[in-house]
């Protein structure tokens, strides 16, 4: 992995001449200045009988060290059995406040919240009753990302909360971050 570097924007000078060797250099200063991510998943990802967390194959991003992120996660997924799942972000270092919102019927709460890296939420769980009222849906989360003296990369993981049949997570899915500060 390269080592990511905080990027500073270019403001064009009055008398300042673009060529081919600035113009490319200061557009991609500009770019990653004002910098924003979105991912989208490209493919069909199951899981056959697992409850430990894995990385997604697509779903994740670079971020600077102390950096603020906003982070929206939108995840499609289909199940054969009453699996359920749980998600989860990890990131090199700092805090995330960040959580699933969603309709789940009988569910004591719209929102749940982690607070530490690699921490998995119930993406979607049984309604009171404990019976599973669907086998496919969308699930939404956000939050906030304070990034500590470490860059690296923002990684979504999932996995089954219980290991039964097949959960698959199909293309469409996406993850947004917006740097929000430095």
């Amino acid at each position: 992995m390269s080592t990511w570097s905080e990027p500073i924007s270019h403001v064009w000078a009055v008398a300042e001449q673009a060529n081919a060797t600035n113009m490319n250099q200061y557009h991609a200063a500009n770019i990653n200045a004002t910098m924003h991510h979105i991912v989208r998943k490209m493919a069909s990802e199951p899981l056959v009988a697992s409850s430990t967390l894995q990385n997604d194959d697509h779903l994740k991003f670079p971020v600077n060290a102390n950096s603020t992120w906003y982070v929206w996660l939108c995840l499609m997924w289909h199940q054969t059995a009453n699996a359920a799942l749980k998600v989860a972000l990890t990131f090199p270092s700092g805090t995330i406040t960040f959580g699933r919102t969603g309709l789940d019927a009988g569910a004591a709460s719209l929102r749940t919240d982690v607070t530490s890296s690699g921490t998995p939420f119930t993406a979607y769980a049984p309604t009171s009753g404990g019976a599973y009222p669907d086998t496919s849906g969308v699930v939404f989360a956000d939050g906030i990302i304070d990034m500590g003296a470490t860059p690296g990369i923002v990684q979504v993981q999932w996995a089954q909360n219980s290991a039964t049949g097949t959960t698959t997570l199909h293309p469409g899915c996406c993850l947004i971050a917006q740097r929000i500060n430095p």
